[in-house]
């Protein structure tokens, strides 16, 4: 259900990595109003509005081959999310949408015998 794609590089389909998508989960944008306050006019005046940063909570599971190979498979998740530099995750039913984002804070994969399931917040600065 969902791709990732680093910067100048190949798209990776998470599920033949065995990384399921339970939800790609896009907020809504948020926006930045500025107004002015002129003496004699009630209210403010509207000089814009801009778009702000956006988050996409994204719900994955995997299943390990056994409760050992679990460990492997949490910092392979980790190295694959890393985010010093922005990527694009991409959604497989919107696959015309790239969203360049960074993972917004830390995440933790608690096993479940040979499954984890994680949530992850993101961040498209560009709003859009």
């Amino acid at each position: 259900m969902t791709y990732i794609q680093r910067i100048g590089g190949p798209m990776i389909n998470l599920d033949t990595l065995g990384i399921r998508t339970r939800d790609f989960i896009v907020h809504s944008p948020s926006y930045e109003h500025t107004t002015e306050k002129l003496e004699g006019i009630d209210g403010e005046v509207d000089l814009g509005t801009t778009t702000g940063s956006r988050t996409i909570t994204c719900i994955f599971r995997f299943a390990a081959e056994d409760w050992i190979d679990f460990g492997r498979i949490r910092d392979e998740v980790f190295d694959l999310f890393e985010s010093n530099e922005p990527f694009y995750l991409i959604e497989k039913r919107n696959r015309w949408k790239r969203w360049k984002v960074k993972v917004a804070d830390r995440y933790a994969i608690p096993q479940r015998y040979v499954y984890g399931d994680f949530e992850i917040n993101f961040t498209s600065f560009s709003g859009r």
